[in-house]
């Protein structure tokens, strides 16, 4: 897949639904990230083996320091990879099959908007598009280049 998404999902302690969330994305983007806060070892191991498999980059932090230093991470990483969008995950979040797909061609529809989001409001199901005033971290379409010129996340978020 060529289309210069990088995927980042922001895990701890929950090997399976990381998982899961993973093999949805694998298909989707050119490369996923999994940035580890701080898992216990016997995930960590788990992931590890995983990501191997998988061929799915690996950052383990080795303690939460919060979702704003993992998904910064995933910024530094996308700028260094010459990656063009970077799409937030969390570990149990699930991905349609052509979630990324749809969320590319929003943002070519939109191209001065800050962050193309997923639908997770099923009061909106069926609905055009919306512009909201937030969104929740996970299935977050950004460009990188939108990222940095505003100094990435909040380091001071902590989930």
């Amino acid at each position: 897949m060529t289309n210069g998404v990088l995927a980042i999902i922001v895990s701890y302690n929950d090997f399976y639904s990381l998982k899961s969330t993973a093999m949805a994305l694998i298909d989707q983007v050119e490369e996923v990230l999994v940035v580890d806060n701080g898992s216990s070892k016997s995930v960590v191991s788990a992931i590890e083996c995983f990501c191997a498999s998988q061929k799915i980059t690996l950052n383990l932090i080795g303690k939460n320091l919060g979702i704003g230093v993992a998904l910064n991470l995933g910024v530094t990483y996308a700028k260094n990879h010459g990656y063009k969008w970077l799409l937030t995950m969390d570990q149990d979040s699930r991905a349609a099959t052509d979630m990324v797909h749809q969320l590319l061609q929003c943002a070519q529809r939109n191209p001065t908007a800050g962050l193309i989001s997923a639908n997770t409001n099923s009061d909106l199901i069926g609905t055009p598009e919306v512009f909201l005033s937030y969104a929740i971290t996970s299935g977050n379409l950004v460009e990188t280049e939108k990222l940095l010129r505003l100094n990435g996340y909040d380091e001071g978020l902590f989930i």
